[in-house]
């Protein structure tokens, strides 16, 4: 079959925010796997091994755990657990930025902004709010729209 304007997938906003919440969604399900696997077992181990804060272990204690953080894969796995950190918060960001006329994914951002406070994102900064009120006011508006032209609609049946 050959490629015509009928047969390629119209990729719309609505596609685009809804494939990067899955992207989002997916980011935050590796962060969590990676940190509950990898990360915190090593970080149990480690504090087995050296109660102490780092601050009160002594020079060898501190040589002996560097050298046992590298060897384990726990200073590997800190790396890692802040890439996939990072990741995530950045497709968040994205996603909270990008415009959306999906009902769900406007209740997504207004929980977002009423219950953010980990410290990663300050939502409410305007980058932030700017997009959640157009999305909503867009969805307003075209509700206001669509039953505008019923009621005219249903005035002329």
């Amino acid at each position: 079959m050959a490629n015509t304007i009928a047969n390629v997938p119209l990729i719309t906003a609505q596609s685009s925010w809804a494939q990067k919440k899955k992207e989002c969604d997916a980011a935050f399900a590796a962060y969590n796997r990676h940190d509950r696997d990898v990360r915190e077992p090593l970080e149990i181990e480690f504090a087995r091994r050296w109660p102490a804060w780092p601050g009160e272990l002594t020079a060898a204690d501190r040589v002996a755990a560097s050298a046992w953080s590298k060897a384990s894969g726990r200073e590997a796995a800190l790396a890692r657990s802040e890439e996939l950190c990072d990741r995530w918060s950045d497709l968040q960001t994205e996603l909270l930025k990008m415009p959306t006329d999906d009902p769900e994914g406007i209740i997504w951002k207004l929980d977002f902004l009423m219950s953010c406070d980990d410290g990663w994102l300050d939502p409410w900064s305007v980058d932030i709010v700017k997009p959640a009120l157009e999305d909503v006011r867009r969805s307003l508006l075209a509700g206001k729209k669509s039953s505008a032209r019923h009621h005219v609609l249903g005035d002329a049946v």
